[in-house]
């Protein structure tokens, strides 16, 4: 829609991670006052909690220190997963690789900021920097459209970097420099009203019509013969999410789907567009 009146924008990223908007950062901070021989009585009671169970990923990662728990806490998987989630062949070429050393290794570069700060830090360097400017690069692109960032002005991010925690996070405020600041401008209850994601109801999608869907693609002759995932794996977690509401795997799933997906198009039919894939049509319909 902008591109048929502009030819550049200007974006709002960089806000939640400048400026402290993330609820983890919340969480950490409070996380961070409890005594650590609680932190372990609570992670060691998580033990008894069926796996996917709400709220046992969250209590099970205080068994681990702050870095660890944080990267942790994004994972789409079970702790502990990886052997019996891959094939024997396929985990033998990985075993060895350790897929959070990325970003525990921007925590271990910042060992001397605070709770909120390290997370900030981290989240700026990996999740702005790789995921969140390149999506809105791609998409923008796609469009003929520039975008323009101006939370993520140097001056502006040196200056607000300076200044302490207590500045981003202010008595359970989340953002409360960029609040204040915007007191006057912005209306009052929008400046109040609870933080908000784009989010789309992938869990009880697949638990309704899209289980059968995921199950037909994800368990497909194509997908096993790519020998990655483990078939009964992969079987287990589909059935576990749609026989109770104890569990969410959903976004598991859908990781799984897109990979799928992805595979089809590029890999298996390289010059494939998405509208020729008759599952990414189905998606687009649901």
């Amino acid at each position: 829609m902008a591109r048929e009146h502009v030819t550049v924008v200007l974006t709002g990223d960089g806000g939640d991670e400048i400026f402290g908007g993330y609820m983890h950062y919340k969480r950490e901070l409070s996380l961070s006052h409890i005594p650590a021989f609680m932190r372990f009585l609570l992670g060691y009671g998580s033990l008894l909690m069926p796996n996917g169970m709400r709220g046992k990923k969250r209590l099970h990662n205080m068994l681990y220190d702050h870095a660890t728990r944080c990267v942790h806490s994004i994972t789409l998987f079970p702790d502990g997963s990886r052997p019996s989630m891959y094939s024997p062949d396929y985990f033998a070429h990985v075993c060895d690789h350790d897929p959070f050393e990325r970003q525990l290794s921007e925590y271990r570069k910042v060992p001397h900021l605070d709770v909120t700060k390290r997370m900030q830090y981290v989240d700026a360097r990996v999740y702005l920097a790789d995921d969140i400017l390149v999506k809105v690069d791609k998409a923008s692109m796609f469009n003929s459209l520039e975008t323009r960032t101006p939370l993520l002005d140097q001056h502006l991010v040196e200056y607000v970097s300076s200044l302490p925690s207590t500045m981003h996070l202010h008595n359970g405020v989340l953002k409360y420099l960029l609040k204040k600041v915007a007191a006057g401008v912005v209306p009052a209850e929008t400046l109040t009203r609870p933080k908000h994601g784009f989010s789309v109801p992938i869990k009880q999608w697949f638990r309704g019509d899209l289980n059968a869907y995921a199950h037909e693609l994800l368990d497909a002759p194509r997908a096993r013969q790519r020998g990655i995932f483990n078939p009964q794996y992969i079987r287990n977690l589909l059935n576990a999410h749609a026989s109770t509401k104890l569990v969410n795997y959903s976004e598991a799933i859908w990781a799984l789907v897109c990979l799928e997906l992805w595979f089809q198009a590029y890999m298996d039919e390289p010059t494939l567009h998405s509208e020729q894939i008759p599952q990414v049509e189905m998606l687009r319909n649901h």
